[in-house]
């Protein structure tokens, strides 16, 4: 396997489409695979999206293409070549592989597919956050934490960090997980209340955004073990004033805009994938 110009900077697959004539290199996981005649077609996915690659023996070699045959799904591999237009391809372009550099191969088929119970999808929860749709999951919590620290900050709030080990409950009344500390009684905190309410006489304004525990023995969406939990406390604030700062639309339309926007990206690319991707697992979108 060659590279030659190995020193040249890698393009993620969302940028393709401003290089269509020119050359692009790659470096991602190998989605979907299917042989054609003398053609092996490759989907490449990096954290940006997926892109078609189309590899020939004559462009590649012949040891490079039947080792590109023998990719197992999720291979890690560096694919340099052409960037051309072909709507047929997913984000509507496609590269023409001349240097094919298997970074890792998978050394084992790819357990995920269609229509998997509950039970397999939290056995190999490591694997399904590489599907189209835990991506698309993963960068709406993403922005969504982004976009309400930011608000917070501009509006003069402060963020503290508070411990996960406590001492008592608060007021919500969960069943809590009881910890072994040294020679103390310990819990997993169910909330930081106590520490905000605490800080709001040295900042004013204040707020945390960390993990949380319950005790709750439930699989329903509404009870869970641990989930991140963005909490607030202002001092000099009455209950009145809590809700006029919490009417002021402009702020809500603005995180709701961003989302959507972030949502419809990447379901266009979810889309593309998931039309042809012959029963590999995908995005789901309604």
């Amino acid at each position: 396997m060659t590279l030659e110009s190995y020193g040249k900077e890698e393009q993620h697959v969302s940028g393709l489409g401003s290089l269509v004539g020119g050359r692009a290199r790659i470096r991602g996981w190998l989605y979907v695979k299917s042989i054609v005649g003398k053609l092996v077609f490759l989907r490449i996915r990096d954290s940006t999206g997926v892109v078609q690659v189309v590899v020939k023996k004559d462009k590649v070699g012949e040891q490079v293409f039947e080792q590109v045959k023998r990719l197992r799904r999720e291979s890690s591999l560096m694919v340099e070549g052409g960037v051309r237009r072909d709507k047929r391809a997913p984000g509507g372009v496609e590269i023409s592989a001349e240097t094919i550099r298997i970074l890792s191969p998978s050394l084992e088929d790819y357990p995920l597919r269609r229509n998997l119970s509950p039970e397999t999808v939290w056995r190999h929860r490591h694997l399904f956050i590489r599907s189209r749709m835990m991506n698309t999951v993963l960068k709406l919590r993403s922005s969504l934490s982004t976009i309400l620290r930011e608000w917070l900050l501009e509006h003069g709030y402060y963020e503290v960090s508070a411990p996960s080990i406590v001492t008592a409950a608060t007021e919500g009344g969960a069943k809590m997980f009881e910890v072994k500390y040294f020679d103390k009684r310990a819990f997993l905190t169910q909330s930081s209340q106590f520490y905000l309410e605490g800080a709001i006489f040295s900042l004013e304004k204040v707020f945390c955004f960390q993990p949380s525990f319950r005790a709750e023995e439930s699989k329903t969406r509404r009870h869970l073990s641990e989930y991140w939990h963005l909490e607030v406390e202002a001092g000099y604030m009455d209950f009145q004033q809590l809700l006029q700062r919490l009417d002021r639309r402009a702020g809500q339309r603005q995180v709701v805009a961003h989302l959507v926007d972030i949502a419809a990206d990447a379901a266009e690319v979810g889309l593309h994938v998931d039309d042809d991707q012959r029963g590999v697992l995908g995005p789901q979108v309604a």
